[in-house]
């Protein structure tokens, strides 16, 4: 599955109850960053609209308070679910349990140890918590202009829009591209 930004957030919002297996960099990163902008526009909206449930005053900035209103709010619950399972999913990719979350209540030391293990690349190999994730993207149209495809593993699935899932591109790439031409390959 090639991973957009629509493809990240919606399969967050699938697999939101999914505490089971792995998740991408990618696809956490770019989930992660929707929630901060969508969240950052909450606060705009709440401020904008003087709709405030929550009041927090910093001495230090410069506009001196935050105000979390009815739209952050909302976003905050939507989000928490989703969230939690990514976090637990990406821990899983680089094969650490999901119990390791619990370290960010160590205040400083939990947050840069999370943060690291959040931009570690995931392990390449089979762990307990599923098969590696390899991202990749094939119209159905050059799949058949490839001809018969040779594969020493099957494919994992096909998606409703008719993007195939591939677990082992390296094994497609050197039996099945190497004299053939395409026009569109992409990995992440």
């Amino acid at each position: 599955m090639y991973i957009t930004i629509i493809n990240s957030i919606k399969s967050a919002f699938i697999n939101s109850f999914n505490f089971k297996t792995r998740s991408s960099r990618i696809e956490f990163w770019i989930f992660y960053l929707f929630t901060m902008l969508t969240g950052l526009i909450a606060i705009k909206i709440d401020q904008y609209l003087n709709l405030q449930l929550l009041q927090i005053n910093f001495s230090n900035s410069l506009n001196g308070e935050l105000i979390l209103g009815h739209s952050y709010v909302f976003l905050y619950f939507l989000f928490f679910i989703p969230s939690l399972s990514l976090y637990v999913r990406r821990l899983h990719d680089i094969d650490r349990s999901g119990w390791w979350l619990l370290i960010v209540m160590i205040p400083f030391i939990g947050f840069i140890t999370i943060t690291f293990f959040l931009i570690l690349k995931g392990n390449s190999k089979t762990n307990k918590y599923g098969n590696p994730i390899y991202w990749t993207s094939f119209s159905i149209l050059e799949l058949k202009a490839l001809g018969p495809l040779q594969l020493e593993q099957p494919l994992s699935r096909l998606s409703t829009d008719g993007e195939l899932i591939i677990k082992n591109v390296r094994m497609l790439i050197k039996k099945n591209i190497r004299s053939r031409t395409i026009t569109k390959l992409r990995f992440i």
